[in-house]
């Protein structure tokens, strides 16, 4: 059983190479969330309103198809 030492990470080694080991998930969870976001709100039709709400609040005049959704420019990160 190692001691309490060799558990600890130091702070350095969390500072150093943590944020650019999980910088791809982040991304990636960034993305399915978007997805998420805009199938929710262009494309879903909602039983209460019988279209998706981004058509009564004027974002669209159309529920989305798929193509539409897919043919959309990646807004992707850019590292500076």
């Amino acid at each position: 059983m190692p001691g309490l030492a060799g558990r600890i990470t130091s702070r350095s080694q969390l500072t150093s190479d943590a944020p650019r080991a999980y910088l791809p998930t982040v991304e990636n969870h960034i993305h399915a969330l978007t997805i998420l976001f805009m199938f929710y709100n262009f494309r879903r039709l909602h039983s209460t309103i019988k279209t998706s709400p981004a058509v009564p609040s004027r974002r669209t005049d159309h529920v989305w198809s798929v193509e539409e959704l897919i043919g959309l420019p990646d807004c992707s990160f850019t590292n500076t």
